[in-house]
């Protein structure tokens, strides 16, 4: 073309001197299950096209309300100077109301024109329940002992755990040379990631970050948190599944472990939802490079084990789980004779497996140490202490509980969905059905270990 006829052209079509300018919202966060409040959220945003935006509006409307709007600079965003170009978390509030399924929808504006509009826009749904389990994140961290950047992962990720207990952390070790190598962790990250160095892993799914292995990264000594910021809201989330271990036995003759592990949904779910057990140990002594002591360093959080292998125990859970339902499985594993079984911690977990390699998220994780789970599963306490009344109820419920221990007390409907949680240590509680229609209710009370010590039909009459 002509030079007078490119400049008549851009003169006439001003969309083109943008059409490097492309964003496209990838995902709404926090996830699909929450109870009711104000709560943060926050998009994902990827960059298509070549260009940045000087400034963008954001919009979101909850259920056709009102529409809220904030605008923000690429630097609000939390840019990432990675080859895709991903700017990722502005953060914004949304009321939650009452439970039920609710519709979010954001959208944004940049003040550039951006060529392709129709992917500026994204909805979801939000399952909104009076009461949920709260989420337990799983960080599987990629470490080799030859780079000293591993230990100061290492340290860091100490920190989060002692900080914050909603996180549990797992070290793979994914070199075949090194001593802690472990191959199934090498699977996951050979599927997941192509080189698994220094990554860090938060439930395999919610964020797309731990596709890149350079994330969380440290620079000089210094952890870069721009890689972490996403996860910062993930002690927020909520999940549709309660891990925990219901009996654990361990022969230390023959050191063969039985565990029972198991999990109550608040939700019907359906798809290939699996069982597993981490066998994580403390104080491995191992060399690790820029380590203080590099050839006596004590390695936490190493995994030793899948029970159920990288993607889970196949066949563990039944393709269609139903709300208010406690599904059970037993793992079995001879502990090896240079594993310490003092130091053993069991991490069990549901986990999604699906053909799309990148939709195989944790949903929930219980973690203990073996010598912790043994001790409170071999004591009972008995059922016959724990009484609910009155029945039939007008609408209020009394539970008699033995001693000051905790305890969680649910109501379930006749449909199986979880409708009360009620989590106490005090002898006498009470709480109220009266909102709901007459009928028929399932109480139940838990110890402190979520083993059901009493189940009573109640009529609300």
């Amino acid at each position: 073309m002509k030079p007078k006829l490119l400049l008549a052209a851009l003169l006439f079509f001003p969309a083109i001197v943008n059409a490097n300018v492309d964003f496209k919202i990838t995902a709404i966060t926090p996830m699909e299950y929450q109870v009711p409040g104000t709560k943060d959220f926050s998009i994902t945003i990827t960059m298509l096209g070549k260009s940045n935006f000087y400034s963008a509006n954001f919009y979101w409307q909850l259920n056709n309300g009102t529409i809220d709007s904030v605008t923000k600079v690429p630097t609000d965003l939390k840019w990432h100077s990675l080859t895709t170009g991903w700017v990722t978390d502005p953060a914004f509030k949304v009321t939650l109301p009452t439970a039920g399924q609710h519709k979010l929808k954001v959208w944004m504006k940049t003040t550039t024109a951006d060529v392709n509009p129709t992917n500026d826009t994204l909805t979801t749904n939000i399952n909104v329940f009076s009461s949920l389990p709260k989420k337990h994140v799983l960080m599987e961290v990629y470490n080799y002992q030859t780079n000293q950047m591993c230990y100061k992962t290492d340290v860091y990720n100490d920190n989060v755990v002692l900080n914050n207990t909603a996180y549990t952390i797992v070290n793979f070790y994914t070199q075949p040379t090194d001593p802690l190598y472990n191959a199934n962790t090498k699977a996951v990250g050979d599927e997941l990631d192509g080189t698994h160095a220094f990554a860090t892993m938060y439930d395999r799914y919610h964020f797309p970050f731990w596709r890149f292995p350079t994330i969380p990264y440290l620079t000089d000594g210094a952890l870069n948190i721009t890689g972490i910021y996403a996860y910062g809201q993930r002690e927020q989330f909520y999940e549709p599944v309660e891990v925990f271990f219901k009996s654990a036995t361990y022969d230390s003759a023959n050191r063969e472990l039985k565990v029972l592990v198991s999990a109550t949904l608040y939700d019907n779910l359906s798809g290939d939802y699996r069982f597993n057990i981490y066998l994580t140990e403390n104080g491995v002594i191992s060399p690790q490079a820029g380590a203080p002591n590099p050839n006596s360093y004590k390695h936490d959080n190493v995994l030793r084990a899948m029970l159920g292998g990288p993607w889970g125990k196949q066949g563990s859970l039944p393709t269609s789980l139903n709300s208010g339902t406690t599904y059970d499985y037993w793992f079995t594993y001879t502990i090896p004779a240079n594993y310490n079984a003092d130091s053993l911690s069991l991490i069990g977990l549901v986990q999604k497996y699906d053909t799309d390699k990148y939709n195989r998220r944790i949903l929930n994780s219980k973690e203990a140490s073996l010598m912790s789970t043994l001790s409170v599963n071999n004591s009972k306490t008995s059922s016959k202490n724990v009484h609910i009344y009155p029945n039939p109820t007008d609408g209020n419920i009394n539970v008699a509980l033995p001693g000051d221990k905790s305890y969680k007390i649910t109501a379930t409907d006749i449909t199986g969905r979880v409708l009360e949680i009620i989590e106490t240590s005090n002898k006498t509680t009470t709480f109220s059905l009266d909102r709901y229609a007459k009928g028929l209710y399932l109480i139940q009370v838990f110890d402190e270990n979520n083993v059901i010590l009493k189940t009573e039909k109640v009529i609300l009459k």
